[in-house]
């Protein structure tokens, strides 16, 4: 069934839901091209927690955090695609690149880089990591699974090892134990209260979601679920603010540019259960 586009808009204006839809690179796509811009699923089994769970009441904190404007300093890296340029390829890899996009956020904050540069490997951590634990370009990942990879063993940069959107051995190249870069741990966060603790005071967050239909067609404004069918594979952004105002997270998605806020989106608070899957902050 293709996506119905008025009905989406007619939706959106009758319940108020403040967003705007209209036709993208992605809603153009199958339906077996769609997906495979995902590439999160929840395990079947459920994976043993190496990090810490975190709880917080969340009072004192601003109404508004951004990292791409804090005291006036951008501590987040370009945005990425996934997929290729022509929209001919796509890989399901959504988890690897939540995971760097927050890893790399957090890091650029640590150290007070603004407009970063750092490039952390994607593939790296998806066609090494991911691979051994049998993920690949079509079978989905879970992001508590990478970031333990990232605590323990590490992420080279993309030179070292870049990434294509098609599945490919795990090649490093030869100094790779030299450029190495771990995070300090990672935690399950309970609530939104700490979800925006953690983003003010400890790093960015990996954040996953249910996908429906009308979502390929997001352009601007605060999504807010209206129209279509559910997908299966769950889909992962780096979470990297917040508005309460508009009542929101911001998200750094891994579309390209061309998609949605110039590759950012803002998500409704409790849409899609983004808030309620496993949330976890990097730090």
């Amino acid at each position: 069934m293709p996506i119905n586009l008025k009905k989406i808009q007619r939706l959106i204006k009758q319940h108020k839901a403040g967003w705007i839809a209209g036709d993208t690179p992605i809603s153009r796509l199958s339906p077996k091209q769609r997906v495979r811009r995902h590439g999160a699923m929840e395990p079947r089994r459920a994976i043993p927690f190496t990090g810490h769970v975190h709880y917080h009441t969340g009072t004192g904190l601003p109404a508004r955090f951004d990292y791409r404007n804090i005291n006036g300093k951008n501590y987040v890296t370009k945005i990425r695609d996934q997929c290729a340029a022509d929209l001919s390829a796509c890989c399901g890899a959504c988890v690897a690149f939540s995971c760097v996009g927050a890893i790399e956020a957090t890091i650029s904050r640590q150290r007070s880089r603004n407009n970063p540069t750092i490039h952390l490997s994607e593939a790296h951590l998806f066609f090494c990591y991911g691979h051994q634990d049998g993920a690949n370009c079509t079978t989905p990942w879970w992001p508590e699974k990478a970031l333990p990879h990232c605590v323990n063993q590490g992420l080279v940069d993309d030179k070292c090892f870049p990434y294509t959107p098609h599945d490919q051995l795990c090649n490093l190249c030869a100094d790779w134990q030299n450029r190495l870069t771990k995070i300090k741990t990672f935690a399950k966060l309970g609530s939104q209260a700490a979800i925006k603790d953690w983003l003010v005071n400890r790093g960015a967050v990996v954040v996953t979601m249910d996908v429906y239909e009308d979502f390929y067609c997001y352009i601007s404004g605060v999504y807010k679920h209206v129209w279509g069918a559910l997908d299966v594979n769950k889909h992962c952004m780096a979470c990297i603010g917040y508005d309460d105002g508009a009542g929101c997270w911001i998200c750094k998605n891994s579309w390209g540019p061309d998609h949605g806020e110039r590759g950012f989106y803002r998500i409704g608070y409790g849409q899609c259960r983004i808030d309620s899957w496993d949330v976890l902050g990097v730090e």
